[in-house]
């Protein structure tokens, strides 16, 4: 996915919506963040993205990448180049810098991918040999 970086964003209004107006989709995995997670969301939601509840329509996965579901979450949608998977934290780099940081940016170093770590115990049986092979994880650009 190529979204160029927007200019510094007058509020939080425009924060997550394309340099042409288009408004992102994203998913949002991170239910463990625990309470911060509502707050996030509706920083999202003001900033004008949309937040779907399938994967399938997201243009960004926000997840977090040290859990169990956001490691299957990228293993499903983001590993075969659908996808854009982010940590969660994505949101508030963007807020810090009054912007969102996109693809010219390098997404600000919170691209999810794949670390080759497996899930857990029950990986063979939740996801076959094949996906033992990825997990993903954190990187800086």
């Amino acid at each position: 996915m190529s979204i160029s970086s927007t200019p510094a964003a007058s509020s939080i209004a425009d924060l997550f919506v394309t340099p042409d107006g288009a408004t992102l989709v994203i998913f949002f995995q991170a239910h463990n963040v625990g309470p911060r997670r509502a707050p996030l969301a509706k920083i999202l939601q003001k900033g004008g993205a949309y937040l779907c509840t399938d994967p399938k329509d997201a243009d960004i996965l926000l997840v977090d990448p040290e859990s169990v579901d956001g490691k299957q979450h990228i293993r499903t949608w983001v590993a075969g180049g659908d996808k854009l998977g982010l940590h969660y934290r994505w949101i508030d780099a963007c807020v810090k810098a009054g912007r969102m940081l996109a693809d010219g940016d390098g997404w600000g170093g919170f691209i999810a991918v794949d670390d080759g770590a497996p899930l857990g115990d029950d990986e063979d049986d939740e996801l076959g040999e094949s996906a033992q092979k990825s997990a993903c994880t954190f990187v800086t650009l």
